[in-house]
């Protein structure tokens, strides 16, 4: 189990935790309180009051530096004990705290008066009051005032009035007020005597508060049952303290108060002499750690997901708001073990990974899958660290069932690849179909011309014999054919060039290049490494389909004068490369949902698993590279990752 560290600038007490052996409880019971204690320690460590939390094993879990010096132990010392040490060892002691336990624990609270004894060896006499805090596990919050010079100086009373002033000043040293009531004709619980404290609690000098009733100070809803037990205690019986009630300040501001007394006598005369603590801020405190803890299990019972905490050593300390059921579920009776005792070999590595990054004040995350009933699953697991002090003191894992998330990715993915495939499909069946038209033009339409030709130069060595047609009158018609002829083999290599079937893409680029040049004046340098490069026929389409694109969109944006071209294969991929020195491609051009172009080209690749990188340069030109790997054959496997 984890410890808490405390920091203090008391050299008497030193930084400790709670020690490992107090079980699961307490480690659930400690992470609770971890989240308290980083709150409110600064207002809870400079009470004058003793302070400790326990769980309901009475487990020390938090003591502040006013219980160490009452008790005489160090912190390290008492957050290895358990309360009951710290009782004097007789029958009836013992029997006292035990029952006040199953009170708090029952009713909530208890207050009672009980022996201690301190590490010397001295017994001191306790004020004592309990309070059950129902959170997680459930903590016992308590308040411990030495009560011995206390005790004292009543005995001291009832033998001489002349040790008041004792009294008071045990008072001012512990700060608490002291007020001597006794009945006075009719009026009862008149205030005789008060300490200077009591008149800086009230706000109401002493001139005023002596001869008042000291229930004309009380919220109407205490009037009744204090004014009971005032008349009850002066007639000897003991009724267990301390209580606490509201009373009205002099400007009208409410305060808590903590109440005690003890029947004595005062100038002859029967008084009961109440000990008066103001517990506005601890009451505060209290109000405020109820209400945050109470928004916490807001949260935690308003989010679907799971909840995990982890110590510092990587332990389980809770859960919330049950295992994750077919998710998350560690094996057995996991609390209180670590995660590599209870989670599968290849979960825990993840784990460990992001525990890690935790320790440096990272946040992480990871996710895997796992085969429940036939069905895969996906989980998502976000770590968060915790610090108290700046010093780590554990994680927070929040689990998700992300499987429906993943299987939307899943059919996006799938839906993306179908569309890149169709797009390569359409791409394709356009190849084939110009290349059926390039073919019938050159077979049919070109043999046609050809026959056409031949007739005609025929037709003039007849007429020639004749001499009734004109020699050049022939020689336009022949230039005429000769035209056609041409033309027909224009639009047969613009439409697919034989080149690339023939020869492949290499030789394809070349020609290309060399009409680009006709066309646009644009020069072009080609190199390859190595000189030859045989691919498959499709992945051929693909690259020459892409070079075109690129040299065209050179011609309309780059106004660029020359235009470098590489093609090379190295190892398991074939890089095409377009590089030209006009004005530059920007960031924002490259990115522009309407660069149809480039998108084409990103698209072609893409159902290749290649990649497409395009940097421009102002004034420089652009630089385009188009990498696809390849298979063992030499020719491009769809979606093949280049590390296979």
């Amino acid at each position: 189990m984890r410890q808490i560290h405390e920091n203090t600038t008391d050299d008497v007490v030193s930084s400790e935790g709670i020690n490992p052996d107090k079980g699961k409880a307490s480690s659930s019971a400690s992470l609770q309180y971890s989240i308290i204690n980083d709150w409110y320690k600064a207002v809870l460590q400079n009470a004058t009051e003793g302070f400790f939390l326990s769980d309901l094993n009475s487990n020390i879990l938090y003591v502040n530096d006013a219980y160490c010096k009452m008790s005489g132990y160090s912190r390290t010392e008492l957050l290895s004990m358990n309360a009951t040490d710290l009782i004097l060892k007789k029958p009836a002691e013992v029997k006292k705290f035990e029952s006040n336990i199953e009170r708090t624990i029952s009713n909530g609270e208890s207050s009672f008066e009980i022996k201690s004894r301190r590490k010397d060896g001295s017994v001191i006499d306790l004020a004592v009051s309990y309070k059950y805090m129902d959170v997680g596990p459930g903590f016992i919050f308590c308040v411990h005032r030495d009560i011995t010079e206390q005790k004292e100086i009543n005995k001291q009373l009832i033998e001489s009035e002349e040790r008041y002033n004792a009294l008071v000043a045990l008072g001012g040293r512990v700060g608490e007020a002291v007020v001597i009531m006794q009945d006075m004709g009719n009026n009862e619980g008149v205030q005789t005597f008060v300490s200077d404290e009591w008149v800086k609690i009230t706000g109401y000098s002493m001139e005023e508060l002596l001869g008042m009733p000291f229930f004309n100070l009380l919220k109407a809803e205490y009037y009744t049952p204090s004014l009971d037990r005032h008349r009850r205690k002066l007639k000897g019986e003991t009724i267990p303290g301390p209580f606490e009630m509201e009373i009205i300040r002099k400007d009208g501001v409410v305060i808590d108060i903590e109440f005690t007394s003890v029947h004595t006598t005062y100038k002859g005369k029967r008084a009961n002499v109440a000990y008066i603590r103001d517990i506005t801020e601890r009451k505060r405190v209290e109000n405020v750690i109820k209400e945050s803890e109470s928004r916490l299990q807001s949260v935690l019972s308003s989010i679907d997901d799971w909840v995990y905490v982890f110590d510092k050593e990587g332990c389980f300390i809770s859960c919330h708001p049950e295992p994750a059921r077919d998710i998350y579920e560690p094996k057995g009776d996991f609390m209180g073990k670590k995660h590599s005792e209870v989670m599968p070999l290849k979960v825990d590595k993840l784990f460990c990974t992001a525990f890690n990054k935790n320790i440096q004040g990272l946040v992480a995350d990871y996710e895997f899958s796992r085969d429940v009933k036939g069905r895969k699953k996906w989980i998502n697991v976000k770590l968060s660290p915790m610090f108290i002090d700046g010093e780590f003191n554990g994680s927070v894992a929040v689990i998700r069932d992300i499987t429906q998330r993943k299987q939307v990715e899943q059919k996006l993915r799938e839906s993306h690849k179908q569309l890149r495939a169709l797009s390569v499909h359409l791409q394709y069946i356009r190849e084939q179909e110009r290349k059926d038209i390039a073919h019938r033009i050159h077979e049919e339409l070109g043999q046609l011309l050809t026959a056409v030709k031949m007739d005609i130069s025929w037709l003039q060595k007849q007429l020639l014999h004749c001499n009734e047609i004109p020699d050049n009158k022939m020689v336009d018609i022949l230039k005429l054919i000769d035209m056609s002829i041409q033309i027909v083999k224009g639009v047969s290599a613009e439409l697919k060039p034989g080149l690339l079937y023939e020869l492949g893409l290499l030789a394809a680029i070349e020609w290309q290049t060399e009409e680009f040049f006709k066309l646009t004046g644009i020069k072009c340098n080609v190199s390859s490494i190595p000189a030859k490069i045989v691919v498959e026929q499709e992945l051929a389409i693909a690259l020459f389909s892409v070079f075109q694109e690129l040299i065209t969109n050179v011609f309309k944006h780059a106004e660029a004068t020359c235009v470098d071209i590489g093609l090379r294969k190295q190892g398991k991929k074939i890089t095409l490369t377009v590089n030209d020195n006009g004005k530059g491609i920007t960031e924002e051009q490259i990115n522009a949902p309407r660069s149809l172009g480039l998108i084409g080209i990103r698209e072609r690749v893409q159902y290749w698993g290649g990649t497409v990188t395009v940097i421009g340069i102002s004034g420089e030109g652009t630089h385009v590279t188009v990498s696809i790997p390849l298979n063992k054959k030499g020719g491009l496997t769809a979606n093949e990752s280049p590390d296979n």
